[in-house]
């Protein structure tokens, strides 16, 4: 249990307001239905060698992501090809991105990416427009780089790897970039943790981020936990006096 897969859709173009107006965001990779048919719509019959479709239609929709996820990889490694480089922590560890996947992918970022570019053209002293083409440099000073760049790799490809040491980081991410689908994944991953008895290492994680309020209700869930196994063992340890 160590990946998650987004089925939410994009934000439509028309959805985005130049103003910074507070507008849900919506993550995942998806597109909706345009009434095309694909191959999994019809059952398939064989004549010989030939296999096609019961019934005619006029359209199929095909679709191959794998490739495209795997460029957008390379690209995240290749800093001449980006346009935004978020330097982490307090070593201030680059981890480049694509502005128009992020800022279409999360309201948050749309936001965050408008603000410094409003900042940079300010403090420009010809005070002409920044050019699309120029590298935004983004601090971010409160998460670990190898949760942020997993986090960045999740906006641009829809996919992201949830570890022990990464979960805690990348549901305050999540939650503070409203990814609601990488938050589920990472809850999911917290009770499959405390499932199998890994809570300690779990708490452990989770106060680097007290300071966050998912990081508390972090804490409070893994507290619960604890609470819960008190009860089952003090349930057992009376339920074996009476047998005895």
């Amino acid at each position: 249990m160590d990946a998650s897969f987004s089925e939410a859709f994009l934000v439509d173009n028309d959805e985005l307001d130049l103003l910074g107006s507070d507008v849900e965001g919506s993550s995942g990779y998806g597109s909706e239905s345009d009434g095309c048919a694909s191959l999994s719509d019809f059952p398939m019959v064989s004549t010989d060698n030939l296999t096609r479709p019961a019934r005619e239609c006029d359209v199929m929709k095909f679709s191959s992501t794998d490739s495209l996820c795997d460029s957008l990889k390379i690209i995240m490694q290749m800093p001449e090809m980006c346009d935004v480089t978020f330097l982490v922590g307090k070593d201030e560890v680059p981890v480049h991105g694509l502005r128009a996947i992020l800022g279409t992918r999360s309201r948050v970022f749309y936001q965050l990416i408008l603000k410094h570019l409003r900042e940079q053209t300010t403090n420009n002293k010809s005070r002409t427009l920044i050019k699309s083409t120029t590298n935004l440099m983004i601090p971010v000073v409160k998460y670990d780089a190898d949760v942020f760049r997993s986090l960045i790799e999740f906006v641009h490809c829809g996919t992201a790897k949830i570890e022990m040491k990464t979960v805690a980081g990348l549901l305050c991410a999540a939650d503070q970039f409203e990814l609601d689908d990488l938050r589920r994944a990472c809850w999911n991953f917290v009770e499959y943790c405390l499932e199998s008895g890994k809570s300690g290492r779990l708490e452990k994680m989770a106060r680097q981020y007290n300071y966050h309020e998912a990081g508390q209700r972090l804490i409070s869930r893994i507290y619960r936990h604890y609470n819960m196994e008190d009860v089952r063992k003090l349930k057992y340890g009376q339920k074996k006096e009476t047998t005895v």
